[in-house]
């Protein structure tokens, strides 16, 4: 964060004092987190655009206020053969042609006139272990700390997920091309949602992320450029998973948890920024 951030934050909050708004220390904090992304006292919550990367058949959630969009990613599924030591070209190709469908997606948000953009991926079976043994290469983590527990098939297919991962992993590490090795572990959503979000710095725009995948394509941003975190708002679903915990904290990000307020967080932490919009507008 800059010093500018800093003053600017600072302002927020008394702002927020000032309006007593510090009553509601959940909501006074989105709100200094609104202000921050986008750089403003009086920032803004509409017009806002959730996107959806993934195969065809992504379903879209609804959410109050919000314009919904499925956004397709080229490729799928990871192949098995490319373990991260030399990825093939098609590998390395697909991840940049699905880092500029997101950085695309992104722009047209801002062409639009959105101001703020939740970004979600539907991701496969086999493209959580990707996202897992992702995570696991830019924290650095052990294995046992990104895989959850609650993996279906038992101990037994937990153990082979595991040594699946840690050969992924270690072959990644040897690469001395990051990006190269970053590739061959980024499934195509995550690499999508990693294009949007550095596209998004640019806009500029305020990023809602979620989940595992948007915790990982977090990573992959920082990697490509560092700045693009400055406009994230990261929220907690529930279940949580491990791998989103440590990535988060990599990445100094504190995430908004609505769990206890909403069966569906999304949709809540988006109308919740209208309110946070406009408290401070109000102060």
């Amino acid at each position: 964060m800059t010093d500018l951030d800093g003053d600017l934050a600072a302002l927020a909050r008394a702002r927020l004092r000032h309006a007593r708004a510090a009553n509601s220390p959940g909501l006074a904090r989105l709100a200094i987190r609104l202000a921050e992304t986008q750089q403003s006292l009086t920032p803004t919550a509409r017009p806002r655009r959730l996107l959806v990367f993934g195969a065809e058949g992504v379903s879209l959630p609804a959410a109050e206020a919000t314009e919904t969009q499925a956004v397709l990613v080229a490729g799928g599924e990871a192949d098995a053969s490319d373990t991260g030591a030399c990825p093939s070209r098609a590998v390395l190709g697909r991840f940049a042609t699905n880092v500029s469908v997101g950085a695309r997606a992104a722009e047209e948000a801002a062409e639009a006139g959105v101001r703020v953009l939740a970004l979600l991926a539907s991701l496969t079976a086999q493209e959580v272990a990707a996202a897992e043994a992702l995570v696991a290469l830019l924290v650095p983590a052990a294995a046992e700390e990104v895989v959850s527990q609650a993996a279906e098939g038992g101990k037994a297919e937990r153990s082979r997920r595991l040594a699946w991962l840690e050969e992924r992993v270690r072959a990644a590490d040897a690469n001395p091309d990051r990006m190269q090795a970053i590739a061959a572990l980024c499934p195509a959503p995550v690499a999508a949602l990693a294009g949007a979000i550095v596209e998004a710095r640019r806009a500029p725009l305020s990023v809602v992320i979620e989940g595992l995948s948007g915790a990982a394509a977090a990573l992959v941003a920082r990697e490509i450029d560092a700045s693009s975190l400055d406009r994230l708002i990261p929220l907690l679903p529930r279940p949580q998973h491990p791998a989103q915990r440590l990535a988060l904290r990599a990445l100094g990000l504190e995430p908004f948890d609505l769990a206890g307020e909403s069966a569906d967080p999304l949709p809540a932490l988006l109308a919740l920024l209208d309110a946070a919009a406009a408290r401070l507008a109000s102060a």
